[in-house]
């Protein structure tokens, strides 16, 4: 893929939509374990769409100031490669989890404006990746903590020297990748509403044209 960019599909909830990400070149599938989400599935249900799971993919659990319980459920089931922090998390609470799970954590920080990438000092030392996603709006009362299409300033990100690898989140999709990544230079990036048909609902097409398009620009 063009300069290494890795690509994260988030949400997905279907074979099918497992299927069209792998034969494309998806580097991560995230998987939603936050019930009020439209793409909430349960830690077995996962397991069954893995039956299969090929070696080269890392699996991301996306979880909301999770309880251990959950944590531990999720673990055994499905065995991710990373968990995605989603909430409130404290730096101590990724301690916790990584000393009790033995597992990558990737940290989203939510963005609103320029002062909220301060939050990069707590948790660059004791997280394996960061997320800048776009923050919910505070007049949206039915908001999710991710995945509602909208995007924050990307030129925040310009010229950013960030120690910790991370990730381009928010209202991404084929119409405005190609200009976030030129503002940005993100290596990384991550997709949920952009490639769906409606929230939850993946659109096969969109991740295919999102995949070609990604690999021509």
């Amino acid at each position: 893929m063009r300069n290494n960019l890795a690509v994260k599909i988030c949400g997905i909830n279907s074979q099918s939509a497992i299927d069209t990400a792998l034969s494309n070149g998806v580097d991560y599938l995230g998987f939603v374990f936050f019930p009020p989400s439209p793409r909430y599935l349960t830690p077995r249900m996962v397991s069954t769409l893995l039956n299969n799971r090929p070696a080269d993919v890392n699996i991301v659990a996306v979880v909301v100031d999770p309880s251990d319980e959950l944590l531990e459920e999720i673990i055994d089931l499905v065995a991710p490669n990373i968990v995605q922090l989603h909430g409130s998390e404290t730096a101590e609470d990724i301690l916790n989890i990584k000393r009790r799970f033995n597992t990558k954590i990737m940290k989203a920080i939510k963005i609103s404006q320029r002062k909220d990438f301060e939050q990069i000092s707590k948790f660059e030392e004791v997280a394996d990746f960061l997320l800048f996603d776009a923050a919910t709006p505070t007049n949206q009362t039915d908001a999710l903590p991710g995945g509602n299409g909208i995007s924050f300033n990307w030129n925040w990100l310009k010229n950013a020297r960030i120690k910790t690898p991370w990730f381009l989140s928010g209202g991404l999709d084929i119409n405005n990748v190609n200009e976030a990544l030129q503002i940005t230079g993100a290596t990384a990036i991550d997709v949920s509403s952009g490639v769906e048909e409606k929230a939850g609902e993946k659109n096969n097409q969109k991740i295919i044209e999102l995949m070609t398009m990604v690999r021509t620009l």
